[in-house]
């Protein structure tokens, strides 16, 4: 669920009901990707778990490239793991 009403926010904050993102805010962190990570927050009756993404107007389009990279790679590799697991 993207939590964003405005169109022209600097900030991304998407919010799971079944996906710690924890693991991908420590990821993120230590390729130098700052995050936040906000679990266990009631919104409308609902516990959600949310990271959000601030982008200052001083980014580059490569650092957001390199920051949407990072995402798939740490999701390509989890959901690996946890097919792996299940097996």
């Amino acid at each position: 669920v993207f939590l964003n009403n405005e169109q022209n926010c600097p900030l991304v904050a998407v919010a799971f009901t079944d996906f710690d993102p924890y693991p991908l805010y420590r990821y993120l962190n230590d390729q130098q990707v700052h995050t936040k990570c906000i679990k266990n927050h009631m919104i409308a009756g609902t516990m959600l778990h949310i990271l959000r993404i601030g982008l200052p107007y001083f980014e580059t389009v490569e650092r957001l490239n390199y920051v949407l990279f990072q995402i798939g790679r740490f999701l390509s590799e989890h959901v690996k793991a946890q097919k792996n697991v299940l097996s």
